[in-house]
């Protein structure tokens, strides 16, 4: 099997410099982000050794096709990092569930599946590495931002 870093949220921000950093260290990529173009753009700055699989995280057949792709391919995900997340600001009361629904699923459940369908493997070899970004949001609850805050302590939480 074949070792790879998958980084979620890998198309722009905190996610494309986790890319950066693994792929100057000499790691191969799996970038995952529903921006199929930026994940392009990414893979084609950061060259030779980068995948990319567009994926909405938002969706739980996603979530399956970044797991059966890794199978498929022989990979073994070696380091997973999980930072795609996004947030919302405004009174609760004016909140769209949607959107706030969204937010749980990319920011709480994501992390959780691809956490759970690599960490057996990572334990068989006794090799491996999670990192979940968070935030401070997770340590404290904050205004207009309530459900962005919660998920973070759950991802805080979660991890520890």
């Amino acid at each position: 099997m074949e070792k790879v870093t998958l980084i979620t949220g890998a198309a722009s921000g905190l996610g494309r410099a986790f890319a950066t950093i693994y792929k100057s260290r000499g790691h191969h990529l799996l970038l995952v982000d529903k921006d199929e173009a930026g994940l392009n753009k990414a893979k084609e700055e950061l060259g030779e050794g980068v995948d990319v699989l567009p994926a909405d995280l938002t969706k739980r057949d996603d979530l399956e096709k970044i797991f059966s792709t890794c199978q498929e391919a022989g990979y073994f995900v070696n380091v997973l990092v999980n930072c795609a997340g996004f947030g919302d600001r405004c009174d609760f009361i004016d909140m769209a569930i949607a959107k706030q629904l969204d937010m749980t699923e990319v920011n709480c459940n994501a992390p959780l599946y691809l956490t759970r369908v690599f960490l057996p493997d990572m334990l068989k070899a006794d090799e491996g590495h999670i990192i979940n970004i968070s935030s401070i949001a997770g340590f404290y609850p904050g205004p207009y931002m309530c459900t962005y805050h919660a998920t973070k302590g759950f991802l805080l939480l979660l991890g520890e």
